[in-house]
């Protein structure tokens, strides 16, 4: 009697923790279906539209999706691991992030949910459920581990994720999320002359606008090496786009593409060599040059661009060069 209440025991206990096995591994692996939308730069215009206009745009799951679509059409793959699908759904006063992750012949859905804001000059993300399918993980702990691994610019506490203001391609005055969209409210951008000015040629200006101010008796010298200074890094910052560029040619299909992005290498390198360089003719070039582009080679040309060139960087090329 004894021994067979010591089987029951342990079978119950065996029974439990099978259970328990089956409903945390279901949890793990509880599946996400992915948005049926098609390729699509929309978003990627609605931010083109704005940027240098100022003004308020509302960006839908739809826009997301499909932007991300177009990024991803091969995932990313990285040893055992391929990200298959990435997907957003907003709703109420929050954004869900979504990952198809395969790890050799299992699939997971990763997942964080949370709250969107703008301050300091910073956008905000405070997660308020981090996931693996349907099991809750500790936020604390993920963001901890996640803060390991980002780059400069990109901040992670143990409860917020920070997206400093030079990461981002538009001026942004605040964010909300309201009837399911995303509303951003967006300070006019001034296109200037100069194709690009680096932080540290503002930098420099502001320097030697110090030096200036402090001494007459220096000021001249100052400026000249400041200049020369900016000049430098103006020159460094043009140069290291055009190689960047190096990398566009090789996910692109036709010749009039590949044209378009010798044309923009050509002209940043004119401009690094001489920083008076009047470059508006080559701008008219690429302008007609992408207007004989049928839509499906414009939609490639410009995910080229974003796969391979930081995103503000691109929508100055696009505006400058009429894209």
């Amino acid at each position: 009697m004894k021994k067979k209440r010591i089987a029951i025991g342990f079978f119950s206990v065996l029974l439990i923790f099978l259970g328990t096995l089956a409903v945390i591994t279901s949890m793990i692996f509880h599946k996400y279906e992915a948005p049926g939308v098609k390729e699509s730069d929309a978003l990627f215009e609605k931010i083109k539209d704005v940027q240098f206009k100022g003004g308020t745009i509302e960006i839908t799951d739809d826009d997301i999706n499909s932007q991300i679509k177009a990024l991803l059409t091969e995932g990313i793959k990285k040893d055992n691991f391929e990200i298959k699908d990435i997907f957003t759904e907003i709703s109420e006063n929050q954004l869900s992030v979504y990952a198809g992750v395969k790890y050799d012949k299992y699939v997971f859905y990763p997942n964080v949910s949370g709250e969107v804001s703008y301050e300091n000059e910073k956008l905000i993300f405070k997660p308020s459920k981090i996931r693996i399918g349907s099991l809750p993980l500790s936020k604390s702990k993920v963001l901890s581990e996640a803060g390991k691994y980002v780059k400069e610019g990109i901040n992670i506490t143990d409860e917020k994720i920070e997206i400093a203001r030079g990461l981002l391609p538009l001026k942004i005055k605040s964010v909300k999320i309201e009837d399911e969209k995303i509303k951003l409210e967006v300070e006019k951008l001034k296109l200037t002359d100069i194709i690009f000015e680096t932080i540290t040629a503002e930098e420099n200006k502001e320097s030697t606008n110090k030096a200036d101010s402090k001494t007459n008796q220096k000021s001249q010298g100052t400026t000249k090496t400041e200049g020369k200074a900016a000049d430098n890094s103006e020159a460094a910052s043009l140069l290291k786009i055009r190689g960047q560029l190096n990398k566009v040619m090789g996910s692109l299909s036709t010749s009039k593409q590949k044209n378009i992005v010798s044309r923009i290498q050509s002209t940043l390198g004119k401009v690094a060599s001489n920083p008076d360089y009047q470059y508006k003719r080559d701008a008219q070039a690429v302008q007609s040059m992408y207007s004989s582009l049928s839509n499906d080679e414009r939609r490639e040309l410009k995910t080229a661009l974003i796969k391979n060139v930081d995103i503000t960087t691109v929508m100055k090329l696009v505006n400058i060069f009429g894209m």
